[in-house]
């Protein structure tokens, strides 16, 4: 998680719901975090969280999201800062290696029975032009 003295905030106009409200009150939030400068996380997960973010992140280095679904600005304020927290979670999470396993012996049988009817087909074919250019 992400410690709230080392995010900045930015508030914006919002093109979401307000009502009349909507080109007078500045209920966009944009959160930016500075990945580098954090002490809450070591060398290993910062790296991991700006190569897992590399579309989010800015030229200057912060992790950056918004929201602008609410009328508030501090229900705006706590949903941009869930998105980044999710963010950075989601990179922290180990990624599960794959164990490859064995071709089941029936997808295999499958796979050989369509392969024979296949050619039995082509091979029926191609008798049947045979005796056609016979005639």
């Amino acid at each position: 998680m992400i410690p709230l003295d080392e995010i900045e905030f930015e508030f914006d106009k919002s093109s979401g719901p307000g009502g009349q409200n909507v080109n007078k009150r500045e209920t966009k939030v944009h959160v930016k975090w500075m990945v580098a400068n954090s002490k809450a996380f070591n060398e290993e997960q910062k790296s991991l969280i700006l190569q897992k973010n590399f579309n989010n992140i800015s030229h200057l280095g912060y992790l950056q999201s918004y929201s602008q679904e609410t009328r508030s600005q501090e229900k705006n304020k706590e949903l941009a800062i869930e998105k980044l927290n999710q963010m950075v979670d989601e990179a922290l999470v180990p990624e599960v290696k794959r164990i490859p396993t064995k071709v089941p012996r029936r997808v295999d049988e499958a796979r050989i029975h369509a392969k024979r009817y296949t050619a039995k087909k082509k091979s029926l074919r191609r008798i049947k032009n045979d005796l056609i250019d016979q005639e």
